[in-house]
């Protein structure tokens, strides 16, 4: 069932008018429904008196910012040099503007190397976070595959965490 409404064509008593006359096939759930929409077109279609109608009606909604990175199993405690695999890792941020994911892990000597989806990407090192990504629109369920390399005087105790924050 379609109703088209143009502006200042219908008025409020006409849709009303013209939903009891075309209900008589429909369940009685539908039925209620439609009676709700129709009080409503009918409140928002008929003016207060003297007003003149725009044949708008404006919906505004707030939608909230969720970013979240989590992996399939936790980091490990324990590395040691060379190769570590960190596993997989699910990001989800809807932030229009973009997100950046980072990750948090202890100072980390030179040559250290972050690995994701096998991009190499050097560890910023005397700091305690890497800007793994940045992207410029939102991430939705992307999955990253997560390795960290550690030089021959690498600690094997950084305390990793992933973080995946929306842009400003």
């Amino acid at each position: 069932m379609t109703i088209f409404l143009r502006q200042g064509a219908v008025r409020g008593a006409h849709v009303m008018q013209w939903a009891r006359s075309n209900v008589s096939g429909l369940p009685s759930r539908c039925k209620a429904l439609l009676g709700i929409v129709m009080l409503t077109a009918a409140f928002v279609m008929e003016p207060a008196s003297g007003e003149q109608t725009s044949g708008k009606i404006g919906v505004r909604t707030t939608v909230p910012v969720i970013c979240r990175a989590k992996t399939e199993a936790s980091f490990p405690t324990l590395l040691h040099n060379g190769h570590n695999d960190l596993g997989h890792a699910e990001a989800y941020c809807n932030a229009y503007r973009g997100y950046r994911l980072i990750l948090q892990h202890g100072v980390v000597p030179d040559g250290t190397l972050l690995l994701v989806d096998n991009r190499v990407i050097p560890a910023t090192s005397g700091t305690t976070q890497t800007l793994l990504e940045e992207g410029n629109r939102p991430l939705y369920h992307e999955r990253r595959h997560l390795g960290l390399v550690l030089p021959g005087n690498g600690s094997a105790h950084l305390g990793l965490r992933l973080l995946l924050q929306p842009l400003n």
